[in-house]
């Protein structure tokens, strides 16, 4: 019976140390969730202002179409390419919240929409979808 060789030992431990360090720092890594947002922020300040949230126009029906279509291009994009963990996810819908109660969305549709993104992204990055 040979006995191990434990000269590799610290060696392999300082390996996983770098990168349990890295997987760590990249659990709480927000950037391209946050750019993700201010994306999507931007085009729904385009198609459906604040002010156009109640209108029935015939215009205003077509925006909301057109941003349904473009948040679920987007959402299946990101998602396909950035696999977000919880706490990214979470952070997701808050920075999203945050972002429409600055440009003035009222707090019933800022609830619901943040959730909707956050699903319809948690949803695309399932596999088969």
């Amino acid at each position: 019976m040979e006995c191990p060789n434990i000269a590799g030992a610290p060696e392999q431990s300082r390996r996983t140390q770098r990168n349990s360090k890295r997987m760590f720092k990249n659990f709480f890594d927000t950037t391209q969730g946050d750019a993700f947002a201010g994306q999507v922020l931007r085009e729904l300040k385009r198609l459906q202002p604040p002010a156009s949230l109640d209108s029935e126009a015939r215009s205003a029906v077509k925006q909301r179409e057109q941003f349904k279509a473009f948040l679920d291009r987007q959402a299946r994009s990101f998602a396909g390419s950035n696999r977000l963990n919880v706490y990214q996810k979470a952070r997701l819908g808050t920075r999203l919240m945050a972002l429409l109660e600055e440009e003035g969305y009222p707090e019933a549709f800022r609830q619901q929409f943040s959730r909707d993104v956050v699903r319809l992204v948690a949803l695309s990055s399932l596999p088969g979808t």
